[in-house]
């Protein structure tokens, strides 16, 4: 049985399954070079078409309800697209502005479910059936639009095997918006293969849309760079600092006991109005903290809650909000839970992993999860070759090919270069897992400084992070033996932080947060990335170092490469000196 799944929204994704395993995961941005690219992944499905056929397709699915005419490739409905247009444009912010001083949020949110629901999503779902099923040559029954927050569920279910469990799982759902929901909280029976809904809460009290709010005001990329409130967050270290942010913000998003939802005063989704009210002249720290600090009291509380009524302490977590690794420490860290299993990207780009694995199971056919990420873009040794002769690389750069390429990274690495690699399969979801990578040794801090100002040029107080061979887990990361337990799958993908021994904080002191000495580590094992390993194994060997640093390989602004030519593109652009692709290392003259 054949799956494609296409995400048509914001993470744009289009990914093949077939009889219960992931073939390929592909982001649009991959294609065209724009980070989190939101619209139809048409070039995604042309180069899946190109490779695996796409002729005898089984289902197509989509893991969420709710679409808008910017999902489709083609829009053919003039009145319906024309609303939309008045609906996003400046008509909109005064409509906003309007619902936040009234605070009539059910008035809003019901009018708005029915414009979008019954005049919109309904249209482009119809449009969308009439293209898919003239394109792809399948029947329209077979074509599923499946709920956005159950999709997120089904995700680190399927992920990490959960369905193959005896005992049951909690699941804990949590973004800034999909489907009219923010969060949802579910019980997981493996026996039975069935979610029971806990708990739900509408959009209009969303953490992450307050989240969201904030990094507009401080002039930051909403749904981009939130990343960056959480990294400078760390950089106050009393409560005093930003109590009396944290006391309004209380006010604002709060937790309903009883329901087990979130709730607030007001559509937190133009919060942005109420930071602009409220804080201007704040320190941007103190702001950073306070909504740091509010999320983790809100979510801590919410999954003790849940825990403490069902006496389950296993847990699953999905859905943006848990993009946030320092929230996650704050969950590992709650004493009742035994295991937690957080999605590795747990943004909206892995909806279709839960949506297909899930509709496998349904179908009678077991679907079962590697656990890795790597199943993104590929190029053959051949392909590589021959991509540095069409381009004649040979002439601009010194091209080697090695026979041993993990061994030549490794002393690299030692003599404190930076490398970056394009090796196998690309890892799909938002961290860099070895594959399209940059390497460099973490022990001196100068390495920090190189990457940051001569090829990412980020934000000068964003941390970067280290991979960890799997021996140096407790000699790097404090109370690993009571941790390892509870977080040993979690820990493998730059998904969750940690606290770090006087050890780790000189061996990488590059690779960890300069103020709270925190890392969010890929710990990996040889059947992880035998690649990757190969190269720590080695440099561990010349230095008595068993980690690295590890960044995503691109410009900040741009995404993680999946192709040569953005491969090239970044090498050129940036002060890089080493590139590896494949087996050839390409140095510049």
């Amino acid at each position: 049985m054949k799956i494609l799944s296409i995400l048509p929204t914001h993470n744009s994704v289009a990914a093949l399954f077939e009889d219960g395993k992931c073939i390929c995961y592909l982001h649009e941005e991959k294609f065209n070079n724009i980070k989190n690219y939101w619209g139809f992944p048409l070039n995604s499905i042309e180069y899946l078409k190109d490779k695996y056929g796409l002729t005898d397709l089984d289902y197509v699915v989509f893991p969420v309800k709710q679409l808008m005419w910017g999902s489709m490739p083609v829009v053919n409905d003039k009145l319906s697209s024309g609303v939309e247009k008045v609906a996003t444009s400046g008509v909109r912010k005064t409509v906003d502005y309007i619902e936040y001083k009234t605070r009539w949020k059910t008035l809003f949110f019901n009018l708005r479910s029915l414009i979008l629901d019954k005049f919109i999503s309904d249209r482009v779902k119809k449009e969308m059936v009439k293209y898919l099923s003239e394109d792809f040559k399948i029947e329209a029954k077979k074509i599923l639009f499946l709920d956005h927050h159950t999709c997120h569920a089904f995700s680190p279910i399927y992920f990490y095997n959960l369905h193959l469990k005896k005992s049951p799982t909690l699941i804990f759902t949590l973004d800034g918006a999909g489907d009219n929901y923010c969060s949802k909280a579910f019980l997981y029976y493996p026996k039975k293969n069935k979610l029971k809904l806990i708990s739900s809460s509408r959009f209009d009290a969303s953490l992450g849309l307050l989240y969201s709010g904030l990094t507009k005001f401080l002039g930051m990329k909403p749904t981009e760079h939130e990343y960056k409130v959480m990294g400078l967050s760390a950089y106050v270290s009393d409560e005093k600092y930003y109590k009396v942010i944290l006391e309004k913000l209380r006010k604002v998003v709060f937790l309903n006991k009883k329901t087990l939802g979130f709730e607030s005063t007001f559509n937190t989704n133009y919060s942005y109005f109420f930071f602009k009210e409220n804080f201007i002249g704040y320190r941007f720290d103190n702001l950073a903290a306070a909504t740091q600090k509010l999320t983790e009291e809100l979510v801590v509380e919410w999954i003790e809650l849940v825990m403490a009524k069902y006496k389950i302490y296993d847990i699953a977590c999905s859905g943006g909000v848990f993009m946030n690794v320092k929230l996650n420490k704050k969950i590992q860290e709650i004493k009742e839970v035994k295991n937690v299993y957080f999605m590795p990207s747990s943004a909206d780009d892995s909806l279709g992993y839960g949506a297909v694995f899930d509709l496998f199971k349904k179908k009678g056919i077991s679907p079962i999860s590697n656990s890795l990420m790597y199943s993104g873009l590929t190029y053959s040794d051949q392909e590589v070759e021959n991509y540095i002769k069409k381009n004649k690389l040979d002439k601009s750069f010194v091209v080697e090919k090695c026979l041993n390429i993990e061994e030549k990274i490794a002393n690299l690495l030692a003599d404190h270069n930076i490398v970056a690699c394009f090796n196998g399969a690309g890892e799909w979801g938002a961290r860099s897992l070895g594959n399209r990578a940059i390497l460099a040794n973490a022990s001196q801090y100068n390495s920090y400084c190189e990457i940051n100002d001569a090829i990412k040029m980020r934000d000068f107080w964003m941390p970067f992070a280290p991979t960890i061979l799997d021996r140096y887990a407790d000699k790097y990361i404090l109370n690993w033996n009571k941790l390892s337990s509870k977080t040993k799958f979690s820990s493998k993908y730059m998904i969750t932080a940690f606290d770090t021994t006087l050890l780790a904080q000189k061996h990488l002191v590059a690779a960890m947060h300069q103020k709270d000495k925190t890392i969010r580590p890929q710990i990996i094992e040889k059947s992880d990335n035998k690649f990757l390993y190969k190269v720590l194994d080695i440099f561990e060997k010349k230095t008595g170092i068993g980690g690295i640093l590890n960044t995503s390989f691109n410009i900040h602004g741009f995404p993680l490469v999946g192709s040569l030519d953005q491969a090239m593109f970044t090498f050129k652009e940036s002060h890089l000196k080493y590139m590896v692709l494949n087996n050839f290392l390409i140095s510049k003259k």
